[in-house]
Formats: C-alpha cells, sequence, structure tokens
C-alpha cells in the first residue's frame, strides 16, 4: 500500500500528539460512496510519522453514511515530536471513485 502521507490526510495538533502518545486511541470515520461514480470501499490508517502507523484498516461502505472504527495503540514518543495524521482514501482498482467523509472522531481509550 502507499504511504499514507503521499494522499488525502489531515495532520493532527501538537497537543493532541502528545495527548495520544503511548495511548490505545479509536479512529471512526462516518463516510459514504460519493453519488457519482462512489467508492464501494474505503481505507483509514493513523500514523505518528517516524515512530509507526497503524496499517491501512478497510471498511464496505454502506449506500447511507455509517460509522466505520478502529482500534490502534499509539507508540511512546520518544526524542522530536513527529507528525501524526490520519489518512482517508477510497479503494480504487484502476478508475476515478469518490466518498463524501461527513466526521472523523478520534477518542483516547482507558
Amino acid at each position: 500500500a502507499d504511504a499514507p502521507e503521499l494522499g488525502p490526510h489531515f495532520r493532527l495538533a501538537p497537543d493532541i500528539e502528545v495527548q495520544f502518545s503511548g495511548q490505545k486511541i479509536r479512529v471512526t470515520v462516518r463516510a459514504r460512496p460519493a453519488l457519482d461514480q462512489g467508492a464501494m470501499e474505503m481505507r483509514v490508517n493513523y500514523s505518528t510519522g517516524r515512530a509507526g502507523e497503524s496499517g491501512w484498516h478497510e471498511f464496505a461502505l454502506q449506500p447511507d453514511y455509517a460509522d466505520f472504527s478502529f482500534e490502534y495503540q499509539v507508540p511512546l514518543a520518544t526524542g522530536e515530536q513527529a507528525v501524526d495524521y490520519v489518512a482517508v482514501r477510497p479503494v480504487v482498482p484502476t478508475k476515478r471513485r469518490g466518498i463524501l467523509v461527513e466526521s472523523i472522531v478520534l477518542e483516547r481509550l482507558p
């Protein structure tokens, strides 16, 4: 799979990175296929930059908005602060496909 930072992604604020360091988190994306050329699947990845990443998690999309979640143990940050980000992509074998993302929720778990 391609590197998460090479496509659509958003960077987390430094204070959130500090709060998630060494913690188990849940990533929830609320999404659906686009009306025109909608993708039937999406994949999501939480990356800590240099310290590691969750790997791509693939989900089969529903016709209407639905929540898709995975849990990830964020590595403890050591040394210089890295850049954490979440990447969300449509699964596209060979053609252009779109998804609509309504929300992304990041939760620190007990």
